[in-house]
C-alpha cells in the first residue's frame, strides 16, 4: 500500500491549490451557515437607546426565534410593513404581566423595576397601566423622553420581533 501511496502523490504545488481551495470553500460554507442560522451584525442610528447605545453602536444579534427573549433584552423590532428599517427597543415587559409607568418609575405585576440602564432628562409625565395581550411584549427606548416605543404603538406582537442582540459595543 505504501508503494501505492509513494507512486500517485499529487505534486507539492498542486497539493497546496487543492488545500487553499478546500479551506476557501469551508470558509464560504461557515459564513453561509452563520448567515443561515441568523446571526449578524448591524449598526445603531438615533437617540432614542442613549445613554446604553449611541449613533454608530455595533450591534451582534440572532434571529428571534433561536433565543428565548427576556425582560432587559434589546430587540430589533419591524418599524414598518415593507421591512425597510428596524427599531432597537429593549424588553421591558412579558406576555400577561401587567405593567404601570407613573413618575419615571416601572412596576411589573406590582413590583417596581430596577432600571440601571433608564436615562431620563426631566421628569416624564408618563401615567399608564395595562396588562400585556399572551402573545405581546412591552417595548421601550433606554432615553425615555426620546423614544418612540410601546407607550406609543402600545404592546407589540413576537412576529413583529425580529432580532436579539447577544452583544454590543458603544
Amino acid at each position: 500500500m505504501k508503494e501505492w501511496l509513494q507512486r500517485k502523490s499529487i505534486p507539492k504545488p498542486e497539493f497546496l491549490l487543492i488545500v487553499i481551495l478546500l479551506s476557501i470553500a469551508f470558509i464560504l460554507q461557515g459564513g453561509l451557515l452563520v448567515f443561515k442560522i441568523g446571526i449578524y451584525y448591524s449598526t445603531v442610528s438615533g437617540k432614542s437607546m442613549e445613554k446604553t447605545l449611541s449613533d454608530d453602536s455595533k450591534l451582534l444579534l440572532i434571529k428571534s426565534d433561536l433565543k428565548k427573549i427576556k425582560r432587559g433584552d434589546l430587540v430589533s423590532i419591524k418599524a414598518d410593513n415593507e421591512g425597510s428599517y428596524n427599531l432597537l427597543k429593549r424588553v421591558i415587559a412579558l406576555p400577561n404581566e401587567n405593567i404601570k409607568i407613573k413618575e419615571n418609575k416601572v412596576y411589573i405585576d406590582g413590583q417596581l423595576l430596577d432600571e440601571p440602564y433608564a436615562y431620563y432628562s426631566q421628569s416624564s409625565k408618563d401615567d399608564l397601566n395595562l396588562t400585556i395581550p399572551p402573545d405581546g411584549y412591552f417595548v421601550m427606548g433606554d432615553n425615555r423622553l426620546d423614544s418612540v416605543d410601546s407607550r406609543d404603538f402600545g404592546p407589540i406582537s413576537k412576529t413583529l420581533i425580529n432580532s436579539v442582540a447577544l452583544k454590543f459595543r458603544k
